[in-house]
């Protein structure tokens, strides 16, 4: 994957107001297959759990370009 955003929430505008958002990443992969490989990789499995374990809560969604 390639990150292509990141930024830092200044105020909620539009949705829940108990939310606040410290950081918001934007990142690209080669296609959603290259995603689901990578989920599932040794790699990726040996240190997920240091992700989860400094996440409060979080948010992965899957878009397409328009």
């Amino acid at each position: 994957g390639e990150q292509l955003w990141q930024g830092r929430q200044l105020a909620m505008l539009i949705g829940p107001q108990d939310k606040d958002w410290h950081l918001v990443v934007l990142v690209r992969y080669p296609s959603p297959q290259a995603f689901v490989a990578m989920l599932a990789s040794v790699e990726y499995q040996a240190v997920v759990k240091h992700r989860t374990a400094g996440l409060a809560d979080s948010r992965v969604i899957a878009m397409e370009e328009l």
